[in-house]
């Protein structure tokens, strides 16, 4: 008989399109209007790439001075679970879609520790 604890398995919050990279991720106390943004990208993000849109940080790991993230109103998604095409297709989406409902958007796929997206309440 085994005294081994049983597996626990990381299980992605899932909401409307928008997976969670970790557990480590948090998205308690973001800001409703970005959260609302970001359901809107979701439902982009599946119809245009049959997957979920997917959350590496909100407001939770180690940011910046004066991060947004600090204050929930900074999120950042995934870039690196497309190809160049769709990555660049994602790109124009984002820039059309976030300004007009006052989110900016940051690309940090090129900065060290990068590969993501990073949207904050402008």
């Amino acid at each position: 008989m085994s005294t081994q604890p049983p597996i626990v398995q990381f299980v992605p919050y899932i909401d409307q399109g928008i997976m969670l990279a970790s557990k480590t991720v948090a998205m308690d106390g973001l800001d409703a209007h970005l959260h609302d943004v970001a359901k809107e990208l979701a439902r982009m993000h599946v119809a245009l790439f049959d997957k979920f849109l997917i959350v590496t940080s909100a407001n939770d790991s180690v940011h910046s001075k004066g991060s947004k993230h600090y204050i929930g109103k900074a999120l950042d998604i995934r870039s690196h679970d497309k190809s160049e095409l769709e990555q660049a297709l994602w790109a124009i989406v984002l820039s059309f879609v976030c300004p007009p409902h006052g989110v900016g958007v940051f690309d940090e796929r090129a900065l060290p520790g990068g590969a993501h997206w990073h949207l904050e309440v402008a």
